[in-house]
């Protein structure tokens, strides 16, 4: 176990379960897309700027208006909905996603992919380490050759 008590990601499954569990909470209750500009209310509940502009745009400042989700009243800011606070934890956790989908992509091997020629009797394989010096994704063929500590299993 790691330290703290928390457990590390064992599986595709727990990671899958964890995605979810991200994509739960950067997900907007209004569009139903991941947030975008996330403005955070009294009540803690979460939208993206432009779906709270479109859903309050003939509410003048000092208006109260309902949570989509727990229909709590609270007040239009002064200088609008913009004026509403940024939630800067599930802007973390956007940034956080974005970069984990990058590094989560499947990749195929860029030294026995590179290669155009489709005669040379291996199947064209994909990465399952990268390569820190070389800045490569690599298959475990091609990574037994590297002698690289910069090697990270994917």
């Amino acid at each position: 176990m790691a330290e703290g008590g928390a457990s590390p990601v064992k599986s595709v499954a727990e990671a899958s379960l964890l995605m979810k569990s991200i994509n739960d909470l950067t997900q907007c209750a209004i569009c139903h897309e991941m947030l975008s500009q996330p403005k955070l209310l009294p009540c803690f509940h979460t939208f993206c700027l432009g779906c709270l502009q479109k859903s309050f745009a003939d509410q003048q400042p000092g208006d109260g208006v309902p949570c989509a989700v727990c229909r709590r009243i609270f007040n239009v800011p002064d200088d609008g909905i913009e004026a509403l606070p940024p939630h800067f934890f599930v802007e973390n956790i956007l940034d956080s996603k974005r970069i984990l989908n990058q590094l989560t992509q499947q990749h195929k091997c860029e030294i026995c992919c590179d290669d155009d020629d489709d005669d040379d009797g291996f199947e064209k394989q994909f990465a399952t380490s990268y390569c820190g010096e070389c800045a490569q994704f690599l298959c475990s063929r091609c990574s037994k050759y590297g002698i690289s500590l910069s090697v990270y299993t994917l």
